[in-house]
């Protein structure tokens, strides 16, 4: 089972967002990625994050099913409600572009205790932070589950260490 999070950021007052996806097998994480850039606002966070996604999806050749996460319903109306694309016209054809029949979203309510969401939330207000360095976070896996299964309960703790590539 492979699940992907994602999340943007956005900081007004840097006029500066963020993106962060992470890719879970299994539910162990694998992989984190996130990179911040000025100019732009959240929803184009939101969708970058996405892009990314589909990106190292497609870069891996990883063809079994995957359901990506996220908190943007502007991201889950556009991609599974056929809203229409007024804003962000340059971002939406790249995104369709990498869609595959293996690929479906999901919703996750934001700021509601779901690791993985909170994973990228925090990388992604980090990342609004940054600019122009993507960062490709390879954990070292100490067996870091998620438990999704009743969000009710604490999370987890997890503890990790990253190897830089």
């Amino acid at each position: 089972m492979i699940n992907i999070y994602s999340d943007g950021a956005y900081s007004s007052s840097r006029d500066q967002g963020g993106w962060a996806f992470a890719f879970y097998k299994d539910d162990v994480l694998i992989k984190l990625k996130y990179d911040g850039l000025v100019s732009t606002t959240n929803n184009r966070m939101e969708i970058m994050g996405c892009i990314k996604a589909m990106e190292f999806l497609k870069h891996n050749k990883i063809t079994e099913p995957v359901t990506i996460f996220t908190d943007s319903m502007y991201v889950i109306g556009t991609m599974t409600k056929n809203w229409k694309m007024k804003k962000n016209t340059d971002l939406w054809p790249i995104m369709f572009g990498l869609m595959t029949p293996n690929i479906r979203f999901q919703h996750v309510k934001g700021h509601e205790g779901n690791v993985g969401n909170s994973l990228c939330d925090t990388w992604a207000v980090f990342s609004s932070h940054l600019e122009g360095c993507e960062i490709d976070l390879q954990p070292v896996i100490n067996q870091c589950y998620v438990d999704n299964s009743g969000l009710d309960k604490t999370p987890p703790q997890t503890c990790f260490t990253f190897n830089f590539e």
